[in-house]
């Protein structure tokens, strides 16, 4: 698999640390356990010192599984797939449903990823542009136009 420098993250690690106001991050600023165990008002080190540093479930935690699933009315924790990340959540899902010779339809602008990873995996695809005179919302034809038998 040939994996195209991912041009968006190249660009960040360049710039993100030396700017005034990082508006282009997708991340939380990081914090000290200090810093938010002042912000939770709770004591976190306790905790942490009785806390087993093992691997873990290989399909992330029970207690994982139901903080996730207090956020909805309905699932099962059979329902959550658990992964280290937005990133690696994608990739397995495009590892799951697409195919060498499949078609994606992708929006730019949007994460590289959508379309530099079913590249890597052999995949074609085809970008809807999305336009400021429409809000950035895109339009229902600009994908019919582009929909192939193998998309």
């Amino acid at each position: 698999m040939y994996l195209k420098e991912f041009d968006v993250e190249t660009w960040m690690t360049n710039h993100e640390q030396n700017c005034q106001y990082n508006l282009a991050d997708t991340c939380v600023s990081d914090m000290s356990i200090h810093e938010l165990e002042s912000l939770i008002h709770k004591d976190l080190m306790s905790d942490l010192m009785h806390m087993r540093m093992d691997y873990g479930p290989i399909t992330g935690s029970d207690c994982l599984k139901d903080a996730i699933l207090s956020l909805y009315k309905t699932g099962t924790r059979d329902n959550i797939a658990v992964a280290h990340g937005a990133i690696n959540a994608n990739e397995h899902v495009m590892d799951t449903l697409l195919n060498k010779g499949d078609h994606v339809i992708a929006l730019t602008p949007s994460y590289e990823q959508f379309y530099s990873y079913p590249a890597s995996i052999g995949c074609e695809y085809d970008l809807v542009e999305l336009n400021e005179d429409n809000n950035w919302e895109p339009v229902i034809d600009d994908f019919k136009k582009l929909i192939k038998p193998e998309t």
